[in-house]
């Protein structure tokens, strides 16, 4: 059959100029199928994509690939580090279980719960910085990500709007310029007298457009291999992914039509692309020597970024920022709990510090009415009989309180029956080892505006009261009571 160009001539044959009847083999109709069945991989955005392919250039895609996963994992590993030494949950630990040991030879009493130490924890974390923590969370989460959802799907996959452009280059009569010595080979030859490569046409190369004279035989000007002083492409000659030499290939230009566009992925025309389809479908008016592409951005990249990067940051500079919120109210509930325990203490300080001047005023004054008795009892003993001298004296307790008018105490009537009830109760020694005791506590806590609690102090309080009460019948009989020299 006889092959007719565009311009309307036909291909000449092997012997002839024109008007040949060389065989040809039409193509009329075509399927483009891609690869979805055998596990590869497709990129749609070929813009942001194309970016990363660029640094196949500096060494073998092996090569970067690997450099690339140790940046990752670089920064991952310093990332945490910093953040477990950071945390020092175990040093916070540990400080907490030291104070739960011995305190002035004693175990202390303090709660060392899983809440407690939770506490102590909160305290560490409360120094930290929001801004520090956030960087350091999304170091570890977001170069994974990016390694794996975003760079490596473009740098391994294929891209898809270049598949199908390179794909339609087939449909239109375009072959691969790296491997044509490889398709077309011997056999070929020898029953064809030719051999395949690569070529170009030098009229176009040259920038030189086809006029109505120029444009009938475009044949005429293919040359082999590439232009003198043309840029080569420096991943063109390479196999696949481990940059494998291809047999026979002498360096060739950029091209869409480039075997395993994988390395080389584009969806716009290069020059060698323009000139091969203006030889094979020629136009004598509107011939276009310079590459015109337009294409349209999908911005898919950016959505990933968004999707992997934006919003791991988001959801941990809020998981961050709840995080200190928590801290800050715990905190809160600690400075509440400890004026609530400093109140206490202050109403412990002020009871003892009472405890402490009433046990100083019982104790002035029963040294002063020990003096007096002591002087009285000599005076009468010189006055009256021998039997008289030695009969026992009615009467017990501190009945000695009713001369209270020497005593600092007189001025202060509520301290001075608070007093009294506690000095009662010393009088009981005897009988109760404790009871000087509980009337002291009896004491700090009437000074504490409290009422006693428990039955033994409801009991003491009684035994006091009545004590302080026999003390007083017997001071008024004019009997006098006979001190505890030891207890006072």
């Amino acid at each position: 059959m006889q092959f007719r160009m565009t311009n309307g001539q036909l291909l000449p044959g092997r012997d002839a100029n024109f008007g040949g009847t060389q065989t040809f083999i039409e193509t009329y109709a075509a399927t483009v199928s891609f690869g979805v069945s055998d596990g590869t991989c497709w990129y749609l955005d070929s813009a942001f994509c194309s970016t990363f392919h660029q640094m196949k250039k500096w060494s073998t895609p092996s090569n970067v690939l690997m450099a690339t996963r140790l940046l990752c994992f670089f920064i991952f590993a310093s990332a945490a580090l910093s953040l477990l030494f950071r945390c020092r949950v175990f040093g916070a630990l540990h400080r907490r279980a030291k104070r739960k040991k011995k305190v002035g030879g004693e175990k202390s009493l303090i709660s060392c719960s899983c809440r407690k130490r939770c506490y102590h924890i909160y305290e560490e974390a409360a120094t930290w910085s929001v801004l520090g923590v956030t960087m350091q969370l999304v170091l570890i989460v977001c170069p994974p990500m990016v390694q794996f959802q975003i760079f490596e799907p473009c740098f391994e996959c294929y891209d898809f709007e270049g598949a199908a452009v390179h794909e339609i280059g087939h449909v239109l009569g375009l072959g691969h310029p790296n491997t044509a010595r490889e398709e077309v080979d011997a056999s070929y030859f020898d029953t064809y007298g030719t051999r395949g490569d690569n070529v170009y046409n030098q009229r176009l190369a040259e920038l030189i457009r086809y006029n109505e004279s120029t444009c009938y035989n475009t044949w005429g000007d293919v040359r082999n291999n590439t232009p003198p002083n043309a840029e080569v492409d420096s991943t063109g000659c390479k196999r696949g992914y481990n940059d494998e030499l291809i047999t026979g290939c002498v360096g060739i230009r950029d091209s869409v039509m480039e075997a395993f566009t994988q390395n080389n992925p584009s969806v716009c025309l290069a020059q060698d692309d323009l000139e091969a389809i203006h030889t094979l479908y020629p136009d004598c008016e509107l011939s276009v020597t310079e590459v015109v592409c337009y294409k349209v951005n999908l911005n898919l990249g950016i959505v990933r970024i968004a999707v992997y990067v934006l919003g791991p940051l988001l959801i941990i500079f809020g998981v961050v920022v709840l995080m200190q919120a928590v801290i800050q109210n715990h905190n809160r509930e600690e400075i509440k709990e400890q004026k609530v325990m400093i109140k206490e203490h202050r109403k412990e300080v002020v009871a003892g510090r009472f405890k402490l001047a009433c046990a100083n005023n019982l104790a002035e004054q029963a040294r002063a009415n020990q003096g007096a008795n002591q002087a009285a009892s000599e005076s009468r003993s010189a006055s009256r009989s021998p039997s008289r001298k030695n009969s026992p004296r009615s009467g017990g307790g501190l009945g000695w309180l009713k001369t209270k008018k020497s005593s600092g105490l007189a001025k202060q009537p509520g301290l001075v029956a608070v007093c009294h009830a506690a000095g009662a109760s010393t009088s009981s020694v005897d009988s109760d080892g404790d009871a000087g005791g509980a009337g002291l506590s009896l004491a700090a806590a009437a000074l504490a505006n409290k009422k006693p609690q428990t039955i033994a102090q409801r009991v003491l309080a009684a035994q006091a009261a009545e004590q302080a009460q026999q003390a007083s019948t017997s001071s008024d009989d004019g009997a006098y009571p006979a001190m505890d020299t030891s207890r006072a």
